[in-house]
């Protein structure tokens, strides 16, 4: 049971790192954000989930800080950033990959 709870606190340890890192790249007062402050106003968001036969699309309802959030998301769009498939497989290409410039893409 302790290695469980070890690799647990872990993941917990690192995912923290990594909403920190989302604040540094946000900036200005979100640099110094509480890691659960950037994770309520940024990832715990509504939204559409929809899905075409070559991308699952995530669109988030309209929020106060999503300003903040565009040049992310442009950035990721022009990188065609793309998570992979069950078991580690890539996904196939996305037609019209890295056009997206708006949040809700």
């Amino acid at each position: 049971m302790p290695r469980t709870r070890k690799a647990s606190a872990n993941v917990g340890y690192e995912f923290s790192r990594l909403i920190e890192s989302l604040g540094v790249q946000f900036g200005g007062s979100w640099r110094h954000a509480n890691p659960r402050t950037l994770r309520r106003t940024f990832l715990n968001r509504p939204g559409t989930l929809r899905e075409t036969p070559g991308a699952l699309l995530v669109e988030l309802d309209w929020f106060p800080e999503q300003e903040v959030v565009r040049p992310l998301v442009g950035a990721l769009s022009a990188a065609q950033v793309q998570l992979r498939g069950p078991g580690g497989t890539p996904p196939p290409p996305l037609p019209g990959a890295g056009r997206c410039t708006a949040i809700w893409c």
